[in-house]
């Protein structure tokens, strides 16, 4: 089996779609939103109307760094939503595997007393 044809099995696993939802959209929100606020603390808030006046030449590189330390932030809170929410659905899938085990238990209980009195009347026949 080849590397494409796994990955192509992976993929179409029905199991996994919600992962590969989690996945895809954070990787979306990792592109952007570093990007986003990158250019947003550069243009409005470090700019020379903005909420800090950092726009004389000589605050240039702290206006940079500012706005990339900001992206960074960014980043580092993208990727602990992403940890929390990979926890949080790991959860709710082993709540929901608990879930199915405890009434497929049940189920042959049932059919399990079902049978022994089944069994019990065929003797009693006999």
């Amino acid at each position: 089996m080849s590397s494409a044809t796994a990955i192509r099995d992976v993929l179409a696993e029905p199991s996994n779609r919600p992962a590969l939802n989690l996945l895809a959209r954070f990787t979306m929100y990792m592109v952007t939103l570093p990007i986003a606020s990158y250019f947003l603390l550069f243009e409005l808030v470090f700019a020379k109307n903005g909420l800090y006046d950092l726009s004389e030449d000589s605050n240039f590189n702290l206006r940079v760094n500012l706005s990339g330390f900001g992206a960074i932030f960014v980043v580092q809170v993208v990727i602990g939503a992403f940890v929390w929410m990979a926890f949080k659905q790991d959860d709710e899938e082993f709540a929901k595997e608990k879930e199915a085990k405890e009434r497929a238990v049940e189920h042959i209980k049932q059919l399990s007393k079902e049978k022994k009195e089944s069994q019990a009347e065929a003797k009693k026949e006999s």
